[in-house]
């Protein structure tokens, strides 16, 4: 009996520290895949728009997204489109380094803590779904 506790002390362990280990190096893997992001960001802005003055970062558990200073929110609806629009060039740039298995993976990441679904290939829909933007008629 003391053999068989002692046996299961050390499974339980050894699923605790793969659990850990899962959780650290996902951890770790998602801050190289959002430095990635960001600077291919700062690429593709100065190549469109002549200024690499965007930020995409990791803040704790949140991505930060700034343009010329002012965060995603603050932004009007054309500067959240070039945001968008930068972002998704960055991710597609990604995706396509990325072995299949990794990019499943990623893939399945965002949509299931960002709620955000994006496609790898061109062929297939947008990169990431779009908010709906415009603004509502005016009542005469």
């Amino acid at each position: 009996n003391a053999n068989i506790l002692n046996i299961q002390s050390h499974i339980e362990v050894l699923r605790k520290m793969d659990t850990l280990t899962k959780r650290d190096f996902r951890g770790y893997l998602l801050n190289d895949i959002i430095k990635f992001i960001g600077v291919k960001a700062k690429e593709y802005c100065s190549q469109l728009f002549g200024s690499d003055n965007i930020l995409f970062a990791l803040d704790g558990n949140d991505i930060e997204i700034s343009y010329y200073g002012k965060p995603y929110e603050g932004l009007s609806g054309g500067e959240q489109q070039r945001v968008d629009l930068i972002i998704q060039f960055s991710i597609r740039e990604m995706l396509n380094n990325m072995d299949d298995s990794d990019a499943e993976e990623f893939i399945k990441f965002v949509e299931r803590n960002w709620g955000t679904k994006i496609s790898r290939y061109e062929d297939e829909q947008p990169i990431m779904q779009q908010k709906k933007r415009g603004r509502k008629p005016i009542n005469k």
